[in-house]
């Protein structure tokens, strides 16, 4: 009834929102040429990546599962304006976030944070003199109590280990009586950016400083692949 009218002065008042923020700074198109050889020319065309990536992004900034992503991008202005979607277009379906993360897999989610990162530096935006070295617990989506049980004949140091759904996850400890069940994000960051320029998720028992080395060299060699692709 209104046209644009209606939600303008809305984005207006949010100016200052992480998601408006990225949309004015970030130029997402870079994912296309790095994705491109996923998809086949045959068939009905799939859905833009881009769209898809920032669909992920979405989902991990607010911790949302990938139903509930999808209907807040439906009616939420702000995911809207931050996946260019008009009020006219239709949103992916929630299905079909599985099925990208298993089209691109591992390696090409890792490109991806790379090139954001090279870009970066590209810009400047790198001090190349000092890293900050972060750990942060995660907790696996597990019912440790239920899957925990009663201690029978296998009350053993593995016994959740081995009922739970969760193969990967281990028992990580904050302090001798806090502990969690999950994994660890290990980060190094960029100080004067707080740009992070390599990550490196593990199990929960596994010790942060064990990490500072593979964290350097991951971003050292990010950017040295990057180099190497640019002289061809």
């Amino acid at each position: 009834m209104f046209g644009s009218f209606a939600y303008e002065k809305i984005l207006e008042r949010h100016h200052d929102h992480l998601l408006m923020r990225m949309v004015r700074t970030i130029d997402f198109s870079f994912i296309q040429p790095l994705v491109e050889d996923c998809y086949s020319d045959l068939g009905r065309k799939a859905y833009d990546p881009v769209c898809m990536v920032k669909l992920l992004i979405l989902q991990t900034l607010y911790d949302l599962s990938e139903r509930d992503v999808v209907e807040q991008a439906d009616t939420n202005l702000l995911f809207r304006t931050f996946l260019e979607r008009s009020l006219d277009d239709d949103i992916p379906h929630w299905t079909l976030l599985g099925k990208f993360r298993e089209r691109l897999g591992e390696q090409r989610f890792t490109d991806l944070f790379n090139r954001i990162v090279v870009m970066a530096k590209e810009q400047g935006l790198l001090d190349e003199k000092l890293r900050i070295i972060d750990s942060s617990a995660i907790r696996a989506k597990v019912d440790v109590a239920r899957h925990l049980g009663v201690a029978q004949d296998d009350d053993t140091p593995d016994r959740l280990d081995r009922r739970s759904p969760d193969p990967d996850a281990r028992t990580g400890h904050k302090t001798p009586t806090t502990q969690w069940y999950g994994y660890k994000v290990h980060a190094s960051v960029d100080p004067s950016s707080d740009i992070v320029t390599a990550v490196e998720t593990t199990s929960a028992n596994v010790a942060d400083v064990n990490q500072l080395i593979p964290l350097i060299d991951k971003e050292r060699n990010s950017l040295r692949n990057d180099n190497d692709r640019s002289d061809r």
